[in-house]
């Protein structure tokens, strides 16, 4: 599932635009420990000569690894851990955790959600599952576990939404939990944010209210799916914020990123959202200063207050388990995006060219 670096500074890479033998069945399985997934970029001359990969890893070991051809959306995990997934033109590819076997679903309607940058265009949707909207806007699941996994159309539909100009914006998926999906309206060129939805398998999307003022481009759900937090530009000269969710309750609430007071000027951009293995909620903040992507931090939520992490400046630590930590320095930043593995304190280099990280669910 976010608003991406565009022109930060030389260095910088900008947003990465689209920002996706039988498998064992029956019980559901742990996923391993330490067990996370990255997507690396291969540049080439332009656009058309790069490419990506996707990469499944236990520890140190790699478990499985794909070419997603052009560039392919952001790695994600099913809520089980079980299948690492990205989204690569009009199939979705996804690497077993426990097999390294990798399996393609098609996805009529997937890709070209009309979005200028990459987004989640397919999530989880539970155990083994993800989801996508088709052509139709309706929305498709398919079981990556099954014998032969294929789409599989449900009952609800999510509405499309007219703009400033009376253009219907088509809906677009940011992220999914267990049977639950989020539909926005990110990049709507229109002066008001679109609306939110929750949306399941059956019946009609429910509105979400969060009295957000800027437009949601990326959205998590909390491993257990019982919070869910927002981010997205604001439109006007305001400070970055991140808006947390109350699922069940419908409750929200915003709070800026940086700044102590209220919010009065622009003071950065958050680039990703994830939260770790103990369900903490990190951000990496790039400081509006005149710095490129060199002068981003981690900063993680502590009550009602973001908070600098004990991370390094261009550094993003994901939390795997309580001794070890993927660690991928210099983000977006072109030949010095490294991925390490840190056990103990004791870091071994793991790929260069990473692009984006994610840990799978515990």
């Amino acid at each position: 599932m976010s608003k991406r670096w565009v022109g930060l500074g030389v260095a910088v890479v900008g947003a990465v635009v689209v920002g996706c033998g039988t498998e064992p069945t029956g019980a559901e399985r742990p996923a391993p420990p330490r067990v996370y997934a990255y997507t690396t970029i291969h540049f080439g001359q332009s656009i058309v000569d790069t490419t990506s990969d996707l990469v499944l890893m236990n520890g140190a070991k790699e478990v499985g690894r794909t070419a997603l051809g052009g560039l392919g959306t952001d790695p994600a995990f099913t809520t089980d851990g079980r299948y690492a997934f990205s989204l690569a033109g009009d199939e979705v590819l996804a690497i077993s955790a426990t097999s390294g076997k990798v399996t393609s679903v098609p996805c009529e309607g997937c890709f070209d959600r009309q979005l200028e940058c990459q987004c989640q265009t397919v999530v989880p949707f539970g155990a083994s599952t993800v989801a996508w909207l088709d052509s139709a806007n309706r929305l498709v699941r398919a079981d990556l576990a099954a014998k032969t996994p294929g789409p599989e159309p449900t009952t609800t539909t999510a509405p499309t939404w007219p703009n400033d100009w009376d253009e219907q914006v088509v809906p677009q998926l940011l992220a999914g939990a267990e049977n639950t999906v989020l539909v926005g309206y990110p990049r709507s060129l229109s002066l008001q944010p679109g609306p939110l939805y929750l949306a399941g398998p059956d019946g009609q999307p429910r509105q979400l209210t969060t009295n957000r003022p800027d437009p949601v481009e990326e959205a998590e759900f909390s491993p257990d799916g019982s919070e869910l937090a927002l981010w997205g530009a604001p439109e006007s000269n305001e400070c970055a914020t991140v808006t947390l969710v109350e699922v069940a309750a419908s409750t929200a609430a915003t709070n800026p990123v940086a700044a102590s007071g209220p919010c009065t000027t622009r003071d950065g951009y958050v680039g990703e959202l994830w939260w770790d293995h103990d369900d903490a909620l990190n951000v990496y903040f790039q400081p509006d200063s005149g710095d490129t992507l060199i002068g981003a931090t981690q900063r993680t939520l502590a009550g009602d207050t973001w908070e600098a992490a004990d991370v390094d400046k261009a550094t993003q630590d994901h939390r795997l388990a309580e001794d070890t930590t993927a660690v991928l320095s210099h983000p977006g930043v072109r030949d010095e995006n490294v991925l390490y593995l840190e056990v103990d304190g004791k870091r071994t280099r793991v790929e260069r060219e990473v692009n984006r990280v994610v840990a799978a669910p515990r």
